[in-house]
């Protein structure tokens, strides 16, 4: 029986998965990722090292360990938006900048002086954020106008890239161009509009197509590297966020994913356009349905920096973890704001800054480790809120990616948001949305329900009404502290508030 196989090529690692068509994984393969962090707020890779060279890798394992195999289809996600600049060859000019890069603060000021708030709310969907291409663009243009002058293709996400080298197609999916900035979330095209605003050309950016259709086959010097077969079809993936919400079997209304990624994240599919200026928004992988996400900018981020900062030579994990567990809801008065790179959803703020806030010297590591895991579930209530002004209802969660796997977090952000949250220990998230998708678009699968034969039952953690009832009330204080505070977090980002932010207040 032929094989599926998915690869997302994530922040922290690349991982792929060799599924059959009824969603059995065959083998799997994960290589290790690292982030450059050349300034404060900067974040980079390197597309030919960190995307191309460890998806070539992680594909060779995972095949090496699953033995002979026909592959049908492959499937590719993958963080983003990103800026990627090409040269008229198809080289990178320059490092990538990520995701979750804050550089271009001024550039969010400009394009709002410039559009406005509601206008570019009302093309593109999405409130104006660090997150975006747009800002980093007109970076680009200001800092290295050298470079900028010889683009001639500009990637938005880490999979398109290696699509791109994989196939030679030029392609991209709807919810990727969503998150860009520079689209009509309506229309389901590149806005003239606002890439005038950027001071781009729209055929500078990739063809834009559904998630799951064949954009290209394995060329042969992909094919010799690698050792897939030439010919090989390809298909368009998505955001590994977008793609781990199908990895959970999130296709109805109401179904949600919470992602325990670098980023964390939580996709609610829905029927209609759900817009506002806290949320972000885009088209589902599955045709007829849209995304209402959330998207935090360094959780499980913050997670391996409190790691490292510990040590190798450290307590280990299950130890801190053990400890962390006997520490009430509270961390016995510490409270953490996640804005270690500024923060996207709800406050859309690159200025801000992360605090640990109420240490003493009684506190321990396992006290502050345990603060910047319920530090996800106050900002998940903080979603919440919107979500409940607007009559959006959240049935329950399904739990992925490698934060996932602690039972404390888990239960930590049950407890906080009060939803119940079910987990399959074997279900490697994004790589296998992946799987499914190339299953689409080869024809193995003929159903977009069949990916509920793909999830299993896995752990299912409740809410404690106690527990509950206690983080509702620090909840308030989390977003007190935010309050009191952002000016001095302007002020130390290296740059004040914008007239627009003070004429605001």
């Amino acid at each position: 029986m032929p094989s599926l196989l998915g690869v997302d090529i994530g922040t922290s690692a690349c991982k792929a998965v060799l599924v059959d068509p009824m969603g059995r994984i065959l083998s799997s393969s994960r290589v290790r990722n690292e982030v450059y962090f050349p300034k404060p707020g900067w974040a980079e890779q390197d597309p030919e090292r960190h995307w191309w060279a460890a998806f070539k890798e992680a594909v060779r394992a995972c095949l090496r360990r699953a033995g002979a195999r026909d592959i049908a289809c492959v499937g590719i996600s993958g963080l983003s938006t990103n800026l990627t600049p090409l040269d008229g060859r198809g080289r990178p000019l320059r490092k990538s900048i990520l995701y979750m890069d804050t550089r271009a603060a001024a550039e969010i000021d400009r394009l709002k002086a410039e559009l406005g708030d509601e206008r570019f709310l009302k093309i593109n969907g999405n409130p104006i954020s660090h997150r975006m291409l747009a800002p980093k663009i007109l970076w680009f243009q200001r800092h290295e106008p050298k470079l900028f002058e010889k683009t001639k293709r500009i990637v938005p996400s880490s999979h398109c890239y290696v699509v791109k080298k994989l196939t030679g197609s030029f392609a991209s999916d709807y919810y990727v161009a969503d998150m860009t900035g520079l689209s009509d979330v309506h229309k389901g095209e590149w806005s003239d509009e606002l890439c005038e605003a950027v001071g781009i050309d729209p055929a500078m950016l990739p063809e834009l197509v559904e998630a799951g259709s064949v954009v290209g086959e394995v060329a042969g010097p992909a094919a010799r590297e690698i050792g897939i077969a030439k010919g090989t079809p390809v298909v368009a993936g998505s955001c590994d966020a977008n793609v781990s919400a199908l990895s959970a079997g999130v296709i109805e209304d109401g179904e949600s994913m919470l992602s325990y990624g670098s980023v964390g994240a939580a996709h609610t599919c829905v029927s209609k356009p759900i817009i506002h200026k806290g949320l972000y928004f885009g088209h589902h992988v599955r045709p007829g349905k849209w995304v209402s996400a959330i998207a935090m900018q360094t959780v499980g981020a913050i997670v391996e920096w409190f790691r490292r900062l510990r040590g190798e030579g450290g307590r280990g994990l299950e130890e801190l973890e053990e400890r962390a567990g006997r520490i009430p809801p509270g961390s016995e008065g510490i409270i953490v704001l996640p804005y270690f790179m500024g923060e996207r959803s709800p406050i859309m703020d690159p200025r801000a800054r992360g605090i640990i806030f109420g240490l003493n010297l009684y506190h321990t590591d396992a006290h502050v480790y345990r603060a910047i895991l319920e530090a996800f579930g106050y900002g998940l209530l903080h979603h919440l809120e919107i979500y409940a002004e607007l009559g959006v209802r959240i049935k329950g969660w399904v739990a992925v990616d490698g934060g996932a796997k602690s039972r404390l977090w888990r239960k930590i952000v049950t407890d906080a948001t009060g939803i119940t949250q079910r987990y399959d220990p074997g279900n490697p998230g994004a790589p296998l949305g992946d799987a499914f998708l190339a299953g689409i678009g080869c024809g193995a699968i003929g159903s977009w329900r069949a990916i509920k034969g793909w999830v299993r039952a896995g752990e299912v953690t409740r809410p404690s009404r106690s527990a509950h009832a206690e983080y509702l009330r620090l909840y308030r204080s989390y977003r007190n502290l935010y309050e009191l505070t952002k000016e001095e977090m302007w002020k130390l980002s290296g740059a004040g508030p914008s007239r627009s932010r003070r004429s605001s207040k």
